[in-house]
């Protein structure tokens, strides 16, 4: 394999991988779960081929050096660009796991709030306890999964 065709590879794969999150990101901007969870796989084979294109060239640094200069150039532009849609990426990542983590902790203090006493109601109907239900140690009701 020449040099160039070597170049040629790494800058496919990083496109590649550029192209793939840069989808995931607009899915994230959207709230698309869905469309995220289907991109993992596309995600994952992207940057598994981008990582054997790297070493290649990391494996044999002279082909780099012996790559036409357009090459090299826009395997850099290629490389900058994967670094862009990466941040964008990594914080749009964070702020889904956040909203997430946000709404389960909303669901759960939702469901603290509609306990009911469990030492149950008077001869009138009333509440027997009128003390707070709610205590730090007590098992919450509910169960949080992936369908919820």
């Amino acid at each position: 394999m020449t040099p160039n065709e070597m170049t040629r590879r790494a800058v496919d794969a990083t496109l590649s991988l550029t192209d793939v999150i840069d989808e995931e990101n607009k899915a994230l901007a959207q709230a698309r779960v869905e469309r995220v969870t289907a991109l993992q796989d596309a995600k994952q084979t992207a940057a598994d081929v981008f990582e054997a294109r790297i070493r290649e060239l990391k494996d044999n640094p002279a082909f780099l050096t012996q790559a036409a200069p357009a090459m090299r150039t826009q395997l850099e532009t290629a490389k900058r660009r994967l670094d862009e849609v990466a941040t964008v990426n990594i914080n749009a990542l964070r702020s889904a796991i956040e909203l997430n983590k946000r709404l389960a902790q909303r669901i759960a203090q939702s469901a603290d709030h509609q306990r009911v006493s469990a030492s149950g109601y008077t001869k009138t109907g009333a509440a027997a306890a009128s003390q707070s239900t709610h205590h730090l140690n007590d098992p919450m009701p509910i169960s949080l999964n992936e369908t919820l």
